[in-house]
């Protein structure tokens, strides 16, 4: 069974909220209707009620339309507007549809409403559907960054070419170099020429094997000019719509591998 749509009908006529309730039920269609009789009961209920549909006639004047519905969409709140008029002039009908105006209706030809509520209906679930991905992209964002902001290993974010697109501070404090002398370079920039071909055959790796951790060691410029041994993963999330990246993190090894150098040599 589809679900209802959630109909918010700002009218303070009872005779006409009645015809328009009635043609509502000719759709043959699930809703839910609820009235407001004024602009500030409209308001209460926009925001409580949370309407798929508001259906507004055109007794209030323009300023009152701006006031209470049109600004709505700079809100959070998402629905489609149908205008039931006697008549209006082409600058009402322009300032309307700057406004995101579903659709118009007569009082005197109402059988269009169903079809129209039923248009609308559908704009309205895209549109909220779409919001809510945005949202839940934002979010995922938002943790994303937390994330690696707050952990010790260094953080890079590549494009498919190796572009940097991010640093987390801890990678800016490994290598020195600010984020905005990173960003929009190549990692390969900053490789040790000796490890040049290796750190190539990591990133093509990554490419062709999407969300698998592939382990990298190398070394990398510092700001100073010399060169430190890192070790790590190179992962490819380019497929996911929430990271959009390559990520390789990584830590200093420097000191391990001196000490194992001394080890080798006192042997």
């Amino acid at each position: 069974m589809a679900s209802s749509i959630k109909i918010l009908h700002l009218e303070n006529e009872d005779a006409n909220a009645r015809l328009v309730k009635e043609e509502l039920k000719k759709g043959n269609f699930p809703f839910e209707y609820q009235r407001a009789k004024d602009t500030a009961e409209f308001e209460k209920k926009l925001h409580d009620f949370s309407p798929d549909i508001v259906i507004a006639n055109d007794s209030l004047k323009p300023s009152a339309y701006q006031k209470n519905i049109y600004s709505v969409r700079n809100s959070t709140l998402t629905f489609e507007l149908i205008i039931i008029a006697n008549t209006y002039s082409e600058k009402t009908v322009a300032t309307l549809l700057k406004s995101g105006v579903a659709d118009f209706l007569f009082k005197d030809r109402l059988e269009r409403l169903p079809l129209a509520v039923l248009n609308a209906a559908s704009r309205s679930k895209s549109e909220k559907q779409l919001r809510e991905q945005q949202e839940e992209a934002l979010g995922n964002e938002k943790k994303f960054k937390t994330l690696i902001e707050n952990i010790s290993d260094a953080i890079l974010l590549l494009d498919v070419k190796g572009t940097i697109t991010y640093q987390s501070p801890s990678a800016e404090r490994i290598s020195g170099f600010l984020s905005s002398q990173v960003i929009g370079k190549s990692i390969f920039e900053f490789i040790h020429p000796a490890e040049l071909q290796t750190a190539t055959r990591f990133l093509k790796q990554a490419i062709l094997k999407p969300a698998l951790s592939l382990p990298t060691s190398y070394r990398i410029r510092k700001k100073r000019g010399s060169f430190i041994w890192v070790e790590g993963t190179i992962t490819n999330f380019l497929h996911d719509e929430s990271v959009k990246a390559i990520i390789i993190d990584y830590r200093n090894i420097t000191e391990h591998i001196i000490r194992r150098a001394h080890s080798k040599v006192r042997s």
